[in-house]
């Protein structure tokens, strides 16, 4: 003899087998699961974003900076030296200044 499944009521039929089923309490158990289901899908993915996000903006901030220390090598062959220009020779210094005349020292008078 083959099982037969037989389908037991929900426990939201049980409840409202004799109630109002159209005020919203029975729609918001029967979509209950799927809510859940919604809500933690949507909290996963925020955090796994937030989590994600930093260890991204590390990444390319490491490999912007490899890209800039880049090394080219540079042959430099048949260049032109340019000419050094000779800067004057500075002016001589000044002649010493001549002999000091002398001064009469200050003397106090005398009353």
């Amino acid at each position: 003899m083959a099982k037969e499944k037989i389908k037991a009521p929900a426990f939201d039929d049980i409840v409202f087998e004799h109630r109002n089923k159209e005020y919203g309490a029975y729609s918001l158990r029967k979509k209950y699961k799927r809510n859940l289901l919604i809500s933690l899908l949507l909290s996963l993915i925020i955090l796994s974003t937030a989590i994600i996000t930093p260890y991204l903006n590390a990444k390319a901030a490491e490999s912007k900076a490899q890209k800039t220390e880049r090394q080219v090598e540079i042959q430099m062959e048949n260049l032109d030296q340019p000419q050094e220009s000779v800067a004057p020779p500075p002016p001589p210094p000044p002649p010493p200044p001549s002999d000091v005349v002398q001064q009469a020292r200050y003397v106090p008078p005398v009353v």
